[in-house]
């Protein structure tokens, strides 16, 4: 169902400068940041190594948690991998989370070792090999969120979506 094959970039006629672009992205990206704040319930996870990762669930209206429910026929969940900076907040995790939202997914965003906020428990640093790191967030998620417990079906579906770095580290783990 998914038309993202038939998706063409195309830039504004008045953006077809590089530098133009970089320009009014970075400005569009500090407008958003200031603006169209997003708030997020943070869920940290230890690794194998002590190492730390975790998950960041963004908040649905009206509600005291970011978390899914654990109810059967919950929203699917979005996991996406960010980029080198390995930020939430940057403009385009921020704006693939609203469009999720908005297609009825629970989004959340996956926080890499040593990204905005995550402590420094470990000898070893986030890298494009760390796709173990993502192993221990997907099969958390998985064992936490999609599976029943009590009958060990599945309560909703799970998909992942990886930008840049997010997307070499997604990729290698599916490898």
């Amino acid at each position: 169902k998914s038309r993202i094959r038939q998706t063409v970039f195309r830039p504004h006629f008045l953006l077809l400068w590089h530098a133009t672009q970089t320009f009014v992205y970075c400005v569009a990206e500090l407008l958003s940041q200031r603006f169209l704040h997003e708030k997020f319930d943070d869920e940290f996870i230890k690794t194998a190594d002590g190492g730390t990762v975790g998950i960041a669930w963004a908040y649905d209206k009206g509600t005291k948690s970011g978390r899914p429910t654990g109810k059967r026929g919950q929203k699917p969940i979005l996991l996406l991998c960010p980029g080198l900076g390995g930020g939430i907040y940057n403009l385009y995790t921020t704006a693939l989370m609203r469009y999720a939202r908005r297609r009825g997914h629970k989004e959340s965003t996956d926080y890499f070792r040593c990204t905005e906020g995550i402590p420094v428990t470990s000898p070893k640093l986030n890298y494009a090999g760390s796709w173990d790191d993502l192993k221990v967030v997907v099969e958390h998620v998985h064992n936490k969120y999609i599976l029943d417990k009590q009958t060990g079906q599945k309560k909703t579906r799970m998909y992942a979506f990886g930008c840049s770095l997010g997307a070499i580290i997604l990729a290698l783990y599916m490898a």
